[in-house]
């Protein structure tokens, strides 16, 4: 720790020029360009110079100040730190705002945030970071790249890919959507945070990453995009009969569907053509779905079973089911899933909410032909006219809990199914010892850090043969001890 003593005041500031080398060493060693330095006090004044100039002239330039204090993450061209003026990429990184509100975090401590995701993200749902760095009141996560990347479009792209990514992922912890540029500086380790009085400091150490590698490693990760359609403007009148409307669904499996300009009908907004098949899985799950949700509720004896949501399944059962078995054994069907209700409806009541159902049905076996195989497809285009539902629309309706959620296979919030995934990729990535590629890579280096000290190398020599750096031999030697 080093002292600093500020212009016109009495108070001298405490620093680590130590961590500050550290820093600049993980992020710059292989830099060719220009290395962006820059100060917010007493103003904005940005430095550049090569890697060489600032490990020669760094204790210098913090002894003159060393509140808020900022790197640059890539290095530039000329001394002017302008995303065209780009010349290396060095990093890819986040920054983490965790303790602004509303944000769920926000009262816990920078080591708590810290200890979350290395459990529950590092290694999982996104690479472990090169570094982690504490700002002060924040957290910056740095993946840095083995060997500089010269600038070039396909780069770009990558790069920005790879920042959407790791920002999509880590919202829960207000990962600021402005910190995306390449010309971007971050706080170096080290130096002190006006704002909090903190100094900043590297949490932990991970390797480097080759950027192809890196890049496709999150590409695996990256669920694709889904499509969400464009909700209708409705006047009053629309809305309010907007759950009991009847809609046409048209299918085309071989044909695009143009852009609708006439308003859209119906319980929910048109979706994308899709095959007759995945609608008929689709309404054999949410079938499913229901028979579950009317077996937990009896089993509670939900006075919601008595009265008020027997009769939506029940119309819903024979919705879905008409489709898939014909109107006369779907009937039959939904009266056995009636007589399991505590108190089942009576016939003439089901029959009753049925009727709007079975005028739909002549539109459904359009699409087949005498022999009940699918009619060609080519230019034709499947039609089903029926009620169709949102999963957030029948959740509201059916009032399922996040308990009842957890047995359900597709009436689910975006929430659950976001959780889902994130569980199923969790697994995906670990091998039969239940370790991640990472950890794998991690214990690998360990064993080969410890062998080599073991047979009488120094640090120095041991980051020279596994081409590491000496502090993360420091680090390893430490837990292999």
């Amino acid at each position: 720790m080093l002292l600093a003593k500020k212009k016109h005041q009495k108070r001298t500031l405490i620093y680590d020029i130590a961590a500050a080398r550290q820093h600049l060493f993980l992020l710059h060693k292989n830099s060719s360009g220009y290395v962006c330095l820059t100060k917010g006090k007493p103003r904005w004044k940005e430095s550049f110079r090569s890697y060489q100039d600032w490990e020669a002239h760094l204790a210098n330039y913090l002894a003159e100040g060393c509140e808020d204090v900022y790197i640059g993450q890539n290095s530039f061209k000329i001394k002017r730190r302008r995303s065209t003026d780009l010349k290396e990429l060095r990093a890819t990184f986040v920054d983490l705002d965790f303790y602004k509100e509303p944000c769920a975090y926000a009262n816990w401590t920078a080591e708590q945030v810290f200890e979350e995701l290395r459990q529950k993200y590092y290694g999982t749902l996104i690479p472990e970071p090169t570094y982690t760095l504490f700002s002060g009141r924040g957290l910056s996560l740095v993946w840095v790249f083995k060997d500089s990347m010269p600038v070039n479009a396909e780069a770009e792209s990558k790069w920005e890919a790879m920042g959407t990514y790791l920002r999509q992922t880590l919202l829960p912890f207000n990962a600021d959507p402005a910190v995306r540029d390449f010309s971007r500086v971050l706080r170096l380790a080290g130096t002190i945070n006006s704002k909090s009085g903190e100094i900043t400091k590297l949490l932990s150490l991970h390797h480097e990453y080759e950027f192809n590698e890196l890049h496709k490693e999150i590409t695996t990760l990256c669920p694709a995009p889904e499509t969400q359609p464009q909700q209708p403007k409705e006047n009053d009148t629309n809305k309010k009969n907007k759950t009991q409307t009847a809609r046409t669904v048209t299918f085309n499996p071989s044909k695009k569907k143009k852009q609708s300009t006439s308003p859209k009908k119906g319980v929910f907004a048109e979706s994308k053509p899709t095959k007759i098949r995945t609608l008929q899985n689709l309404f054999y799950t949410r079938i499913k779905d229901l028979e579950t949700l009317q077996k937990l509720r009896n089993e509670k004896n939900d006075p919601r079973m008595q009265e008020g949501l027997r009769e939506f399944m029940c119309f819903l059962y024979y919705n879905w089911a008409m489709p898939l078995k014909g109107s006369e054994e779907a009937f039959l069907l939904v009266k056995a899933f009636n007589e399991k209700f505590l108190i089942p409806l009576k016939e003439e009541e089901l029959e009753q909410k049925m009727v709007s159902v079975d005028r739909i049905y002549e539109k459904w076996l359009t699409n087949f032909d005498k022999n009940g195989n699918l009619a060609p497809q080519g230019n034709e285009k499947y039609t089903y006219e029926g009620y169709c539902y949102t999963n957030e629309l029948l959740i509201k309706k059916l009032e399922i809990t996040l308990e009842e959620e957890e047995h359900l296979q597709t009436i689910i919030s975006k929430a659950t199914k976001h959780k889902r995934n994130n569980e199923r990729r969790r697994q995906q990535r670990r091998d039969k010892d239940g370790l991640t590629k990472r950890e794998r890579q991690k214990k690998e280096t360990q064993q080969k850090i410890n062998q080599l000290l073991k047979e009488g190398y120094t640090k120095a020599e041991t980051a020279r043969q596994l081409n590491l750096s000496k502090a993360i031999v420091s680090i390893y030697a430490k837990l292999g001890l």
